[in-house]
């Protein structure tokens, strides 16, 4: 059985869903139920991101400009709607390239 998510256990993971289980963005992931603790191991239901931008980058030499400059706006696009939802505490430390998806190659 399924015991729902201890506050005191990792209050980080409940800080982040409980800001942002709200948003309605389209470069932003949307979280479909609290984390939850199943056989010791914590699982956090999401929508699929696709693959990590470390993954897609991780043997290239070089992006191309033309579709760097995609990835950043849409980064800035979903970091722009993040600070005017006045949830600036938990975006940060998770920009970077395991937890930025793609669904399109």
């Amino acid at each position: 059985k399924a015991k729902l998510w201890d506050r005191l256990a990792c209050p980080g993971w409940v800080r982040e869903y409980e800001y942002t289980k709200d948003l309605d963005h389209k470069n932003i992931i949307k979280f479909y139920r609290r984390p939850f603790i199943y056989d010791r191991a914590l699982f956090s239901i999401m929508e699929d991101g696709g693959k990590s931008l470390y993954k897609m980058y991780s043997n290239v030499q070089k992006v191309p400009l033309a579709q760097l400059g995609r990835i950043l706006h849409q980064i800035s696009c979903a970091i722009n709607y993040i600070h005017h939802k006045n949830i600036l505490i938990v975006i940060h430390g998770d920009i970077r390239t395991p937890n930025v998806t793609s669904l399109n190659n």
